[in-house]
């Protein structure tokens, strides 16, 4: 009698995995962070923004500034909520940028 293998669910890396991960700049922790709240960080942004595509951009800019402070994102006591700071910080200063260029290009048009 043949006796089937189950396979058990993957456990997901927990906060304290990734950011040790990140603490050594171990490129598969981009990986985990990206699987565990890039969809939820999305959805985030999105909301804020209004425009899934200015949210994307949005999200792109975020994992670039996880890349370049992995060290200092490592120290960070609750991991998703600095994640969704950043991305709370980055949305708004697109939509200041925005609102800038909006400004300009109006006093722009009047002159």
């Amino acid at each position: 009698m043949q006796t089937a293998e189950i396979e058990l669910p993957k456990k997901s890396p927990n906060e304290k995995d990734i950011r040790t991960s990140l603490a050594t700049g171990d490129a598969s922790s981009f990986d985990l962070i990206w699987e565990q709240f890039a969809t939820d960080l999305l959805g985030f942004i999105t909301a804020i923004m209004c425009s899934r595509s200015d949210a994307e951009d949005c999200l792109q800019e975020v994992f670039i500034l996880i890349a370049r402070k992995h060290t200092k994102i490592a120290r960070a006591k609750n991991l998703k909520a600095y994640l969704f700071k950043m991305a709370r910080n980055v949305a708004l200063n697109h939509l200041k940028k925005e609102r800038r260029r909006q400004t300009r290009d109006q006093a722009a048009a009047t002159d």
